[in-house]
Order: C-alpha cells, then structure tokens, then sequence
C-alpha cells in the first residue's frame, strides 16, 4: 500500500474482505506471510497489532475465519 493511506483504515478492510472472501470459500483459517524489506516495517507492525502470530514463526501470521473481523465503523465497502 502507499504511505499515503497507511493507517486510514484500508489495511484493516483489506483484512476484513479477505476474511469474509475466506468465509464465503468454507477455509477454516486465513494466513499471512511477511516478507522483510528495506521499506516493509509498517506492515509487520500492522499485522502484529490485527493478526495473530504463529507461535514458531516470526513471519507467518494467521486468522481465525469463524471469528469476525472488525472492519472500521469510518469505512464502507460496495460490490
């Protein structure tokens, strides 16, 4: 994503579709993988504040997809 809409609310939309998307295809579980980069700090620290880390693995990230994710009550998806 672009500096200029980090923290606005569109990582955690972006989550909040993928989980429903996830939902909606009958997966249990919705993972993430990190890929470390010069400019990628910011989206490790997102996922360490919405995801949970899988315990032996620093850079694996994953969501229960029966638990709802909270989308942002200042955001609203169409389609």
């Amino acid at each position: 994503l672009s500096c200029r809409v980090m923290g606005r609310g569109v990582e955690e939309a972006l989550i909040y579709y993928a989980v429903q998307r996830a939902r909606s295809l009958n997966w249990h579980t919705l993972r993430a993988e990190y890929l470390p980069t010069k400019k990628n700090k910011p989206c490790l620290d997102f996922l360490n504040r919405v995801l949970v880390p899988v315990e032996d693995n620093a850079h694996l990230f994953f969501w229960e997809v029966e638990c709802d994710f909270p989308l942002p009550n200042y955001v609203q998806l169409q389609g």
